[in-house]
């Protein structure tokens, strides 16, 4: 009987070591990492910092010119398959967010920039009391030649009218694809 209790804890004793060493290990691997990933993080940051100096003309010298002519042509090839992505399906980029725009419209869904030119600058609000002046109401464009009228629109779920031109856009969308006001 004593065997058995001497064999027992010599088992009990010889797995609390190896349980020890295991999470010795998993602390130290868990440093490991936590200190990998401050030096990439610090690695990204430089190379976010040496981009910004070649953006704006600077040189670091003959081995980081090579790198960034290197970086300049993979993202010239990027861009170029990007246009060619969007000219298969149909669509453009808008030149202020980026979005996806039909080659059609001629302002952007999602930040109302004409199609093709960057987004107007927007004009502060002019702060009006209401006791002296009234708010000007904005006058209404004519009605796109093939925009039907009001009454004769369905009602679609999935859609909505532009208050100003009448042109049917995506209810998604927070620009109007023909005027590019607000929706």
């Amino acid at each position: 009987m004593d065997d058995i209790k001497s064999t027992i804890t010599d088992i009990a004793g010889s797995v609390a070591k190896k349980s020890s060493q295991f999470l010795r290990s998993t602390k130290l691997t868990m440093a490991l990492t936590s200190e990998e990933q401050k030096l990439k993080n610090l690695y990204f940051d430089i190379g976010k910092k040496v981009h910004e100096i070649y953006r704006y003309g600077g040189s670091l010298g003959e081995a980081f010119d090579e790198v960034y002519a290197q970086i300049r042509e993979i993202d010239g090839r990027i861009k170029a398959l990007k246009r060619e992505i969007a000219e298969n399906k149909g669509v453009t980029s808008c030149g202020s967010c980026g979005a996806s725009v039909e080659r059609e419209a001629d302002f952007c869904p999602k930040c109302g920039s004409p199609n093709g030119h960057p987004a107007p600058r927007q004009r502060e609000p002019r702060q009006e009391t209401p006791e002296r002046e009234a708010p000007r109401q904005q006058e209404p464009r004519p009605a796109a030649s093939n925009a039907p009228p009001p009454s004769e629109r369905p009602v679609v779920s999935n859609e909505k009218s532009c208050p100003v031109c009448g042109k049917m856009n995506a209810a998604s969308e927070r620009f109007c694809l023909l005027c590019g006001r607000v929706i």
